[in-house]
């Protein structure tokens, strides 16, 4: 009985490892986490234990802090620092918050990141949304929306789309 059950889970872990890791709790397979560091401050991050595409991470990510923020009671979050992927045994160097590469992230070239992490504040209303710093929680959950629980591409990775969300106050 238990050499079965052991087989049978050794059989779904050999097929879950070829695909991304879906949109979930830290598990197997990968996941989100929080740590709230003091008062409105969070750090978030999202790892996969296969390889996941920088959409699929980012995507994963915001939306989290989405779900974290209205969760609290609040009504946007603020990018406190950069966003940072990275692959074990990888040293993440900090990127400046200003470069425009989605939201800020410093992976090894040609490979895809295992973890994004950074650092949120969450704001009550009123705040002023900006660009790629201050989001407004719920326009923003409605625009990720689609690509957290819709169609996946490649190897159950978030499709490629235009970051309208990030740009637009």
């Amino acid at each position: 009985m238990a050499r079965h059950l052991l087989a049978t889970l050794a059989l779904l872990l050999a097929l879950a490892g070829c695909t991304a890791a879906p949109y979930q709790p830290s598990g197997i397979g990968g996941g989100y986490e929080e740590t709230r560091l003091s008062g409105d401050d969070w750090r978030l991050a999202y790892w996969a234990a296969h390889p996941s595409t920088r959409e699929t991470l980012q995507t994963y990510w915001l939306y989290r802090a989405t779900e974290l923020t209205l969760a609290q009671g609040y009504q946007g979050f603020e990018v406190v620092s950069p966003v940072l992927g990275s692959r074990p045994g990888f040293t993440p160097v900090r990127v400046a918050a200003s470069v425009p590469i989605y939201i800020p992230v410093m992976v090894p070239p040609h490979q895809p990141p295992l973890r994004m992490q950074g650092e949120i504040r969450l704001l009550h209303a009123p705040f002023e949304a900006r660009r790629l710093k201050v989001f407004d929680a719920a326009k923003l959950q409605a625009a990720l929306y689609p690509h957290v629980f819709g169609q996946k591409c490649d190897e159950g990775n978030v499709c490629s789309h235009y970051h309208a969300y990030l740009y637009a106050p």
